[in-house]
């Protein structure tokens, strides 16, 4: 005979209670886990480890939960955890509500403070003076490509690659008007470029406007007659205002790539067989100087997965080149190229041996 309603409720309150006490018991085990970080001057924050504990959470499950859920679910609970060892204190690129602004969230959680930079600079230089204790900025897009700003903070900056993310990018057309009201479109330019043929299609003659950011755009639109904005859900949710389209960037893949900065001692250990390392050099004004500079990685088998130039801005026509591979810094066989690169290279600049990111947010 089926159980009743009542009944049923019943084992829900007697599983929501065992859950309780589990998490309380969890977050005092994380109390104590802190207490021995501090002792022995480890950093809270350690991204693998978290992703480990992610990753044994969706195996533990037989797929009735949804496993999107689960990991949002956990996130929060190990973001709970962490602000029992330290209340961490997040900066990264504003203002709130943006992409930027999500990373944050997807990568700490709701339990640290969030503190928002009008730039990426703003936000280096936080974290290098302490005021922060992390930073978020992104680095590149798939479809726009790099975020020159942040690879120019990269090599400004004494800091570190401590994680990456990555988060799918779904663009909402965002606003209180009929899609035949419409007659500007506010957004950030990369935004209003990732949309570009469907903006062509649906609101040919609305005008384009850039804003400081998506949330800016928003903002601007909500306060204005005939106004549209480019955002993400997040977005239209702080701001009340309806998203009337949803999903209308022109490549579906679209995702971009969001780094977590921390000062050199703020830097966990990573395990070798997870590690991407980023470094940037630069190489002698000679015929093969690139192809000298690439070869030590070619005979040791290392792949590239990331190659880019970028002017120095120290003079004229001389370049910096920003290198990302798989494979740790303190391994052998990374070690040793980039011994290789020093002895070759005016300049070799680690950049950080961080997690791979192998899950899109």
């Amino acid at each position: 005979m089926s159980e009743s309603l009542t009944e049923l409720r019943d084992r829900i309150n007697r599983i929501d209670r065992d859950l309780v006490a589990a998490l309380d018991e969890r977050v005092r085990l994380a109390a104590q886990i802190g207490q021995t970080k501090a002792r022995d001057g480890v950093p809270v924050f350690d991204p693998a480890r978290e992703d480990d504990v992610l990753d044994r959470a969706e195996a533990a499950g037989d797929g009735s939960f949804p496993t999107h859920a689960l990991r949002r679910i956990f996130r929060e609970i190990i973001s709970a955890s962490i602000s029992h060892q330290k209340q961490l204190v997040i900066g990264f690129l504003g203002p709130e509500s943006t992409f930027t602004h999500q990373a944050a969230r997807e990568c700490f959680g709701s339990s640290v403070e969030f503190r928002a930079y009008r730039t990426i600079p703003e936000v280096f230089r936080a974290v290098e003076r302490g005021a922060v204790d992390y930073g978020v900025a992104p680095v590149e897009n798939s479809i726009q490509g790099s975020v020159f700003a942040t690879l120019d903070s990269l090599v400004d900056a004494d800091l570190r690659i401590i994680a990456e993310r990555r988060l799918s990018i779904e663009h909402c057309l965002i606003s209180r008007e009929e899609l035949s009201d419409i007659q500007r479109v506010y957004s950030k330019d990369q935004a209003l470029g990732q949309c570009r043929d469907w903006l062509a299609l649906n609101l040919p003659h609305a005008e384009l406007i850039d804003a400081t950011s998506t949330a800016r755009a928003v903002e601007i639109a909500a306060g204005e007659k005939g106004s549209a904005a480019i955002a993400g859900a997040l977005a239209a949710a702080e701001y009340d205002l309806p998203v009337l389209e949803r999903g209308i960037q022109d490549v579906r893949n679209n995702y971009t790539r969001f780094l977590v900065l921390g000062r050199p001692e703020s830097a966990p250990s990573v395990p070798q067989e997870r590690a991407r390392t980023a470094l940037v050099l630069t190489i002698s004004d000679a015929p093969g100087a690139l192809q000298l500079a690439l070869g030590p990685f070619a005979e040791r088998g290392i792949n590239l997965s990331r190659i880019e130039s970028r002017p120095s801005r120290k003079k004229a026509w001389d370049y910096l080149f920003f290198i990302e591979f798989a494979g740790h810094e303190e391994s052998p066989e990374v070690a040793e190229v980039l011994e290789k690169l020093r002895s070759i290279c005016p300049l070799v600049k680690v950049l950080g041996s961080f997690p791979v990111a192998d899950k899109l947010d």
